[in-house]
């Protein structure tokens, strides 16, 4: 039976082979972006529970992107 853990963000269910493990907590690779991108810009900030994360990396992609 493969290894199976929710995502430590979203309500993902991972299985081995798809688990991005981010300062020691499980993320979906969703997560895993939108934590690194967070940590890069904001690394105090708290990273939210995101419904839809596709639209929320869409969001932060431009915010990054407007800023260069």
């Amino acid at each position: 039976m493969p290894f199976k853990v929710n995502c430590g963000n979203c309500e993902d269910l991972l299985i081995r082979g798809e688990i991005y493990n981010y300062k020691g907590k499980y993320l979906c690779e969703d997560c895993y972006v939108l934590r690194y991108l967070f940590d890069k810009e904001a690394p105090d900030a708290h990273l939210p529970v995101v419904p839809h994360r596709s639209q929320i990396l869409l969001d932060v992609g431009l915010r990054l992107a407007a800023k260069r």
